[in-house]
């Protein structure tokens, strides 16, 4: 075959898998917010991962990275072990129940490999749509919650509670951080999207969320050095202000200033609040009952815990993962981590360490969008060591 013709191919090639992947990957953005059915259900959105993975298993040529084999096996062993510890827990408590758990993790999982493949398929493109597509879901959202609202004391607008906005667009925030550099331009867009990611998170009330979000957007600020010291400043002071101007407007049906007084009071019972300590929260289990710790718990029959919080998993990323899946499960999320992060600029992994943060308080483990962000901060370092050739290894991809 001659070189021109082998060049063509390649180029038709990337148009099918640009025509063909990128509207289903931008229709996932915009149908995350909106929760049709209870947690824990796969939602409309969930679908159209599926979909594409399906097809992209099926493609051909279909060949992986040799760069991403360490991350890809320690996944799979990660969910492997997860598996075995549920399955042993339910045939040994007679409750299938805990098998349950592992869906969640074969999912995510699932959905890490597909990126990594996206990529192999779109190259550089991929940064750009995911960009492009979550900073318009953002700002969508943030739209409509000037005329949509649930009605109760924390708002949850589209999602089944209060932390799963909070935590879904405190996610966002990053995922638009660590992806911003591959359009940089549109500074107003930039600036809406991460205020819209910002006063979302405050309506949810998440004290954990709200502080994270804050922090990680300024530590951003003055890591990444993109403008100068003026303008960055000027941002801080302008995002701030913004916050305790506009979220008042939200409601209706609440006096002014009342959605404040809410976040103030939040923030005000830190510490305080019956959910603020550790024991309340389900640490204690860990003390309580550190038998499980080696190999771990399983996730699933919470009751046959000794704790304050019966009933209930950890309310913590790392307590959860530590007493489910013991030091083995640990180190495996651990290793994970390390792989997304190893040398990949402060600017770009900084916003990980406030999910992990937030995952303090609470499990986010679970939640799909942490791991597509997972795997953009692994493939960033690629994409940064390709960025200069970008537009022409998606001309010829």
């Amino acid at each position: 075959m001659s070189p021109i013709r082998d060049l063509a191919e390649q180029q038709s090639i990337f148009l099918y898998n640009r025509n063909f992947y990128l509207p289903i990957l931008s229709l996932y953005f915009l149908l995350s917010p909106f929760y049709f059915f209870d947690s824990g259900l796969p939602q409309l959105s969930d679908l159209t991962l599926m979909t594409m993975f399906v097809f992209l298993i099926f493609s051909r040529p279909l060949t992986v990275y040799r760069s991403y084999n360490l991350l890809v096996f320690t996944g799979i062993c990660f969910v492997s072990y997860i598996i075995i510890v549920n399955s042993f827990w339910a045939f040994w408590l007679s409750d299938f129940t805990v098998l349950y758990a592992s869906l969640f993790y074969m999912f995510n999982i699932m959905t890490v490999i597909l990126f990594l493949l996206l990529y192999e398929k779109l190259g550089p493109l991929l940064f750009k749509v995911v960009y492009i597509s979550i900073t318009t879901s953002v700002i969508l959202q943030f739209g409509l919650s000037f005329f949509f609202s649930s009605g109760s004391y924390r708002e949850s607008l589209f999602y089944n509670n209060p932390n799963q906005l909070g935590y879904a667009n405190l996610v966002s925030l990053a995922i638009i951080l660590i992806t911003y550099q591959s359009v940089k331009r549109g500074r107003i867009w930039f600036f809406v999207a991460v205020t819209g990611c910002l006063v979302l998170i405050a309506a949810s009330l998440s004290k954990a969320a709200t502080i994270s979000g804050a922090v990680m957007f300024v530590t951003w600020l003055l890591l990444s050095k993109h403008w100068s010291v003026k303008i960055n400043t000027m941002l801080i002071a302008v995002v701030f202000a913004f916050l305790f101007v506009t979220v008042p407007s939200f409601q209706e049906s609440f006096k002014e200033n009342e959605r404040v007084t809410k976040l103030e009071s939040r923030l005000n019972d830190i510490g305080q609040a019956n959910d603020d300590n550790p024991a309340n929260r389900g640490y204690d289990r860990i003390i309580n009952d550190s038998e499980y710790l080696v190999f771990g718990a399983g996730e699933g029959a919470y009751t046959r815990f000794d704790t304050k919080l019966s009933g209930y998993e950890i309310h913590s990323t790392f307590g959860n993962l530590l007493f489910s899946y013991g030091v083995i499960g640990m180190v495996l999320f651990i290793a994970l981590i390390v792989l997304s992060v190893y040398r990949r600029p402060l600017a770009m992994s900084s916003p990980l360490f406030f999910i992990l943060l937030y995952g303090i308080a609470h499990n986010g483990i679970r939640n799909t969008i942490f791991w597509i962000f997972l795997s953009l901060l692994f493939l960033s370092r690629i994409y940064v060591k390709e960025g200069k050739e970008g537009d022409d290894h998606a001309n010829v991809h």
